[in-house]
């Protein structure tokens, strides 16, 4: 009979099950929030409108707990990359990432910012990076694996010709390039469309444990 491996709850599996187990317990808040979130952390994002696509998540968000997001997203500590701060001053990062989220939904042409709802946690800056990881890896989300480029910040003005991103592509509205992406259209929808046929397959042996504690979120 194998000997069990003493639990570490400082192993960084653990630490990613925390993490992702504390942010899926927050409450649910309309987009944006109705009172302004405090701090740098991560957060989600969920769907449950009629797009036609997207039913999907719908079905899996139409509850007082939504289960399926569409993005995970991340808002760093302003200043993170000038050194670690024991004591860092309280500021609005998070806010300030739902906010741009917000320009841009409602700059889409077949969204509406009243069919989105988070969660969103406020972080250690040395976490933050591992929360939005180990969520990303759980719930695989459309925006963050296909349809890439919903959270890039603007970089100006487009240039004539720049390829805009494929959720630009998917969903018009913002001005983000001029060019068409390397993926049209139509391949893009099938691409969408499959996302929700593929099965999960079989999870990474680190994500496992991680699936089966979260099953009562609907991830079975």
């Amino acid at each position: 009979m194998s000997q069990q491996k003493p639990f570490n709850p400082i192993e960084i599996p653990n630490i990613a099950l925390n993490l992702a187990l504390e942010v899926l317990e927050q409450p649910v808040h309309p987009l944006p929030p109705l009172t302004r979130p405090v701090g740098a952390g991560v957060y989600l994002l969920y769907y449950r409108g009629n797009f036609e696509p997207y039913q999907t998540f719908r079905e899996s968000n139409l509850t007082d707990s939504p289960k399926l997001p569409i993005y995970v997203g991340k808002a760093d500590r302003k200043g993170m990359r000038k050194g670690f701060k024991f004591d860092p001053p309280q500021a609005h990062e998070i806010s300030g990432r739902l906010r741009a989220h917000v320009n841009s939904i409602t700059l889409a042409e077949n969204l509406e910012l009243s069919d989105f709802v988070c969660r969103y946690l406020s972080v250690e800056d040395s976490f933050i990076g591992l929360a939005e990881s180990i969520l990303v890896s759980i719930f695989d989300p459309l925006w963050n694996r296909i349809l890439d480029g919903f959270g890039n910040n603007p970089t100006g003005s487009p240039r004539e010709g720049q390829a805009i991103s494929k959720w630009d592509q998917f969903h018009t509205g913002r001005q983000r390039g001029t060019g068409l992406s390397r993926v049209g259209l139509p391949a893009l929808s099938q691409q969408v469309t499959q996302y929700f046929q593929i099965s999960e397959g079989q999870p990474d042996e680190r994500l496992l444990l991680i699936r089966q504690r979260i099953e009562k979120y609907g991830l079975g």
